[in-house]
């Protein structure tokens, strides 16, 4: 890790507050905290980013300084790729009204770090989507045209698009053909684009059975553990995890890599349904405080 000078600790601390934070509270609000999370860090960074603004380089260093902290802090998701892409995130979507929907708790615990944001978020943009999952976001961060990003990410909020409808969408320019096509004979485009998509709007806990009791682990309420030691647990108790998952369930892999355009992922658990032929990407979650969060990786090529 880079030496820390003593101006830097307060932006670290920051840093590790926001991140440590949403990880508590992720267990009921997973895809919320994710995003609020990388919308704070972006915001942070820029802001450090302007203060050291007339030191040359000073902002590769933040992004270095930020990747390695989080990562010796909270493991390996936090690639400097990943914070660019949470710095390119805040600018793109920096009117967006975070604070209507940040829970209470959370905005108590961050307090003395919200009060500068506060200032920064108070635009005239729209609320932050609930709905919208991070791989939302990233996809979105892809469109260039504001408009184009604008619409789509109202549409996906408020049609409740699953994240393989909006990249369908996107990438085969559904708006621009909406815009084009005539009045009376947009709702043809939009009967296709239902008929195309309509398997990935299925209810998607359907083959992944929500809650699992999985006392059998051995963890303790409210004791702290690792995502490490969670999934050693799972491993030592595979055959009766795979009977509470669900029919056809088989382990494939575990910290499998799989390298993108973007950055390079690391799958916790990977498994096939043979039922459903498909692959089923689990990412693990832990909280010092808190008992567990298992969330199913959506990530797409």
């Amino acid at each position: 890790m880079t030496n820390v000078t003593n101006d830097e600790r307060g932006f670290v601390s920051d840093l590790r507050a926001i991140v440590s934070t949403a990880r508590e509270l992720s267990y009921r609000m997973a895809n919320l905290m994710q995003v609020t999370q990388n919308w704070l860090i972006g915001w942070r960074i820029v802001e450090e980013e302007q203060q050291g603004k007339a030191r040359a380089g000073y902002g590769k260093h933040v992004i270095e300084l930020a990747s390695q902290s989080l990562t010796v802090e909270f493991g390996g998701r936090f690639s400097e790729t990943q914070v660019r892409n949470f710095r390119k995130f805040y600018l793109t979507f920096s009117d967006l009204q975070i604070q209507q929907t940040m829970p209470a708790e959370f905005k108590s615990r961050l307090a003395a770090i919200q009060q500068t944001a506060s200032a920064k978020s108070a635009g005239q943009g729209p609320p932050l989507p609930v709905q919208l999952s991070w791989s939302h976001y990233e996809r979105l961060l892809r469109v260039a045209d504001p408009e184009a990003r604008t619409w789509y990410l109202r549409e996906a909020a408020s049609q409740q698009w699953d994240y393989r409808t909006l990249k369908r969408n996107i990438d085969s320019q559904y708006y621009y053909r909406l815009v084009q096509t005539p009045d009376p004979l947009k709702h043809e485009v939009i009967d296709e684009m239902r008929r195309m998509t309509a398997d990935y709007e299925q209810e998607k806990s359907t083959f992944v059975k929500n809650p699992m009791l999985v006392e059998f682990l051995g963890l303790k309420h409210r004791e702290a553990f690792t995502e490490t030691k969670l999934e050693q647990a799972i491993l030592d108790h595979i055959e009766r995890f795979l009977m509470e998952m669900g029919k056809g369930y088989a382990l494939v892999n575990r910290q499998m890599h799989i390298h993108t355009d973007d950055d390079d992922y690391y799958i916790d658990l990977v498994f096939y349904n043979y039922l459903l032929k498909c692959f089923v990407l689990v990412e693990l979650l832990c909280c010092a405080q808190h008992n567990k969060s298992v969330t199913s990786l959506h990530l797409m090529p």
